[in-house]
């Protein structure tokens, strides 16, 4: 049916492609109440927003040499101390007698509560569960029938979502053939595919019963090459009992800017309405910087806002927190003019603050954060460590930044 849906729209000059299905607005009544509510919701990038003070972090030692292996800590951010996951005072933290000790890891989660960690043990992938309060460690075999020796987890592009004691991850087995989606129990190991794409997938959050989810699908790619009609974006709702998707947005490749909040369930997005030269075999876009929202429970489309764009050659939508979106311009080479976009007002303002060291880079960017703080991450410090910066002092551009102390202990390096 998707095949269908793809080579039907591939006679259709681009623009024309109605962003949202109708399936949508169909099945608005049964998903109202599924798609509404947003539990325990984390993320893909540590440390992420997170109910508690409490983030998960993972340090490596060693880190240049054969015998490198990490360690699973937390980090409190109101009281400004570190620890790992060993409540052993006299441990060392050096080798495997260590509770906090990992090695082969292939996937990495941190939610509110808890961290996961998907590991290689022997030619088996094992679950290995930490609690932060308590510090309890639990270790669990996965499936090697689901879960093959060789397949991994890139959290980075795929993301995942933690509800409860349930962990949602797509998994490969070589990044580009094709994706599962899986819920694992983090506390009995208990694995189940939910769905299998053809692509490479990703998540992007999770809402009561439905999982959102990403996957590319090819249609006439080899028959014509600059055709934007051949690859589409598919953007769904998967219910988590496994029954079947609903589509919420569809478009061509490379046509759209796209960013997601399953958190207020809307997909948040920017045409860059291309215009396709054949005679020189190139692409031209014109970016109109008009900033759409689709609802994903009714369908409905409207617009949250305007940025100029003259001598645009890029744009970029990262959904920040509370209300707002941060939209990038990128003008010449790596110049960027970002502006803050509040979606209750449909007001933008540049927005730019001074970094708190010369290690961070796009401040203006940041959308993990603890509480009400915002977490400022500074890897390439000279002692790498974490800021904490109030929201509302974050939203006015005022660069009052809090170091943490102890947060030191989250980079490790030997």
């Amino acid at each position: 049916m998707l095949i269908a849906l793809c080579t039907a729209c591939a006679k259709t000059p681009a623009e024309d492609i109605p962003p949202a299905n109708m399936a949508v607005q169909s099945a608005a009544n049964d998903m109202s109440e599924a798609l509404t509510t947003q539990s325990e919701l984390v993320f893909s990038k540590a440390p992420d927003s997170t109910v508690t003070s409490l983030i998960g972090f993972t340090s490596t030692a060693n880190i240049i040499s054969a015998d490198s292996y990490s360690l699973a800590g937390v980090y409190d951010i109101d009281a400004q101390t570190g620890r790992y996951l060993c409540y052993d005072d006299s441990c060392t933290h050096s080798d495997s007698s260590c509770a906090a000790y990992l090695t082969n890891i292939r996937g990495t989660f941190y939610g509110a509560r808890y961290s996961a960690y998907v590991m290689n043990n022997g030619g088996k992938q094992v679950l290995r569960r930490y609690d932060y309060g308590t510090g309890e460690m639990r270790e669990t075999a996965l499936s090697q029938d689901l879960i093959p020796e060789n397949s991994f987890f890139d959290t980075s592009d795929s993301g995942f979502a933690i509800d409860g004691d349930t962990l949602y991850v797509a998994m490969s087995t070589d990044g580009v053939s094709g994706s599962k989606i899986l819920s694992l129990n983090t506390l009995t190991g208990d694995a189940k595919i939910i769905a299998d794409y053809p692509a490479a997938c990703g998540i992007f959050g999770v809402c009561e019963n439905s999982l959102i989810v990403y996957y590319s699908s090819n249609s006439k790619i080899e028959q014509d090459t600059l055709s934007f009609n051949t690859t589409f974006s598919v953007y769904e709702a998967l219910p988590i009992d496994g029954t079947a998707a609903t589509q919420l947005f569809l478009f061509p490749a490379q046509t759209r800017e796209v960013c997601v909040d399953s958190a207020t369930h809307a997909i948040y997005y920017s045409n860059f309405n291309p215009v396709i030269d054949a005679a020189k075999d190139q692409t031209r876009y014109d970016f109109d910087g008009i900033i759409h929202r689709l609802d994903i429970i009714t369908g409905a489309i409207d617009t949250v806002g305007e940025v100029p764009t003259d001598g645009c050659l890029g744009i970029n939508l990262t959904k920040s927190a509370d209300n707002y979106l941060i939209v990038s311009l990128r003008k010449d080479g790596d110049t960027y003019t970002r502006y803050k976009l509040n979606l209750d007002t449909q007001a933008a303002e540049i927005f730019s603050l001074t970094p708190p060291d010369s290690s961070v880079y796009s401040v203006e960017l940041t959308n993990s954060y603890a509480g009400d703080s915002m977490i400022i991450y500074a890897p390439y410090a000279q002692t790498p460590t974490l800021y904490s910066i109030t929201k509302s002092d974050f939203f006015a551009g005022i660069s009052n930044y809090n170091k943490l102390a102890g947060s030191e202990i989250i980079w490790h390096y030997d």
